[in-house]
């Protein structure tokens, strides 16, 4: 039997087969038409003995396994999902002792931030966001000299508790 007469005579027996697989009414009729086609096309892979429509249905059930893996790839997950999932892994190009370092370093600043009284915490946040000394006093309902006053005694508290020298500049 030749390709034409199989894909004439036998077409609807390969759908029925198909169909039985589990494979939906449309896929089963693409598989079907890109097995034919495949074949017709490279004739070269058709078996030299034995039967060619047992060829075809072999053909055919390989490809709509093929096509069903491949729909049943894994999907990613959104993008909020990653990046909550990014925030928990460890950064591979620092050691553990320098994560541990930074861990401590993160605990004595938050501790030192809370012995800050409510004022000096509300002022030096405010000016670590960019706002000016005015808009620190407009959002606060101070008067400017107490922002000011606010910000420095915060900065001179936090390095006191962190130990961290004056730097000549500010001196």
């Amino acid at each position: 039997m030749d390709l034409e007469s199989i894909y004439t005579n036998r077409r609807r027996d390969i759908l029925r087969l198909l169909l039985h697989t589990g494979v939906s009414l449309n896929e089963a009729e693409d598989v079907t038409q890109q097995v034919f086609l495949n074949a017709y096309e490279r004739p070269a892979m058709a078996p030299r003995e034995g039967s060619l429509f047992a060829w075809i249905v072999k053909c055919a059930r390989n490809l709509a396994i093929n096509r069903y893996q491949r729909s049943q790839r894994e999907i990613s997950a959104p993008a909020e999902r990653w990046k909550l999932w990014e925030e928990t892994i460890a950064d591979p190009s620092k050691s553990i002792l320098a994560l541990v370092e930074e861990q401590q370093e993160y605990e004595l600043l938050t501790h030192s931030f809370a012995q800050l009284n409510m004022r000096q915490q509300q002022c030096l946040l405010l000016h670590g966001q960019g706002y000016t000394f005015d808009e620190i006093a407009v959002a606060l309902d101070i008067p400017r000299s107490n922002a000011i006053y606010a910000v420095g005694a915060a900065i001179t508290a936090l390095r006191k508790a962190l130990k961290a020298p004056v730097s000549p500049s500010r001196a």
